[in-house]
């Protein structure tokens, strides 16, 4: 069965389907419905993003009801698909480049079981092979005798049974490694009603049945921003590191910009002053092709890549031929000298902006992208050949999208 069509929401069209406003509350609620029978009819699906993660967790206390909200709309719309990370996205657009064969990998741009994360990180987080050592020490530690002790080791067999005088040293063990593992990971309900550490410490469950459920916490967005923001990251280090990022990106235009302005030189001088500083993509493309060599190292050398063949096949590559990283180092190439060069006609570049630059990361892996009527312009300069998938308003995106339905039917 054919995947779904994907759609990328904007982080706006996000905001306004969970709390329209007054004046068009009505028709916005039939954008949703009309939305959530597409899902529902699997012909459409609103794949959940990173970015789209980071940018729905609340900064501040005050603003959680909205995020959580926010949440409700994206693991509506998104039928249980998530967008692979783009890390991810790039490493598969340069398997396409190798002469060997990729169908062993996964070569969709979204997750059915709805994984967001990067696939570089561990999904068993190092954290489920040492529960069983973790729980054994407490036990041990626990223990007010020898024949305890020598209990602990037994419980460890597979199809042992607790005996009724062990079970609250057992329960205190596990209370003690549950509450560990929700500083670390979003733990489910059904993970503690099932009590899965216990079945796993037993022998009656599978490290790996233990690691899919504890994923399912990351996949739920309502779930996982609840988890993140009470316990993970409460001072928002982490979350702020996006907008810390689009802070220094638009520092920098900023910087320079303030400089021009304050320039004695004439209009055309200071015109060509500005197209002076244009941003190093080269520089960058070859920084995130070495990247994708360093961080997949152990699957290439399965593939039986080696350096030799990745530099001839991928960093020697022609600008284009890599979709992912090149349409991405043209938007914010494009991006950075626009903002440079219409110093006088605007005022100081917002992070927001930077921010969308994030999303249209994965504008090449979804069908249809949504973005606002500014950034939807550069885009369509920028990389033209993807700007009939750009689509500029929510109001015209039900449309676009049937569009793109009867397209598909008829290519069928």
């Amino acid at each position: 069965m054919p995947l779904p069509l994907t759609v990328y929401l904007d982080s706006s069209d996000i905001s306004n389907l969970a709390r329209p406003s007054v004046v068009n509350a009505d028709s916005v609620a039939e954008i949703r419905h009309q939305f959530n029978e597409l899902v529902q009819q699997k012909k459409v699906t609103f794949p959940v993003s990173l970015i789209q993660i980071l940018e729905i967790i609340h900064m501040e206390e005050k603003h959680r009801e909205l995020a959580i909200e926010r949440a409700k709309v994206v693991k509506e719309l998104s039928g249980g698909f998530a967008l692979r990370w783009v890390s991810d996205l790039f490493f598969r657009d340069a398997l396409a480049m190798l002469d060997i064969d990729i169908r062993n990998y996964n070569q969709h741009s979204v997750n059915e079981d709805g994984n967001w994360l990067p696939s570089t990180i561990n999904t068993e987080f190092k954290l489920i092979s040492n529960l069983r050592n973790d729980i054994k020490t407490q036990l041990r530690d626990a223990a007010t005798s020898r024949s305890e002790r020598r209990q602990v080791d037994k419980l460890l067999f597979k199809g042992s049974r607790i005996r009724p005088k062990f079970a609250p040293l057992v329960d205190k063990a596990l209370a003690s490694v549950y509450e560990k593992l929700e500083q670390q990971l979003p733990v489910t309900e059904r993970f503690k009603s099932d009590n899965l550490l216990l079945s796993l410490l037993l022998g009656r469950t599978t490290e790996q049945a233990v690691c899919r459920e504890l994923m399912k916490g990351f996949c739920d967005p309502v779930y996982f921003i609840s988890w993140y923001a009470d316990l993970f990251d409460k001072d928002r280090s982490v979350t702020g590191a996006l907008r810390r990022f689009a802070s220094k990106i638009g520092d920098q235009i900023n910087e320079v910009r303030a400089v021009v302005r304050t320039s004695p030189l004439p209009a055309q001088e200071t015109k060509s002053a500005i197209s002076a500083h244009r941003l190093d993509t080269a520089e960058f493309r070859a920084r995130l092709i070495k990247d994708l060599f360093t961080n997949n190292k152990d699957t290439l050398k399965k593939a039986g890549v080696n350096s030799f063949l990745w530099r001839d096949s991928v960093v020697n590559s022609n600008r284009g031929e890599l979709q992912g990283i090149d349409t991405f180092l043209d938007i914010l190439g494009f991006t950075y000298q626009e903002d440079m060069s219409t110093y006088s006609e605007r005022g100081d570049v917002k992070d927001s902006a930077v921010a969308d630059l994030m999303h249209a990361l994965y504008l090449p892996y979804v069908d249809l992208f949504r973005a606002d009527r500014s950034f939807a312009h550069r885009l369509k300069v920028a990389v033209p050949k993807y700007q009939l998938k750009v689509v500029t308003t929510l109001r015209e995106l039900p449309a676009m999208i049937q569009t793109a339905l009867t397209d598909a039917v008829r290519r069928e």
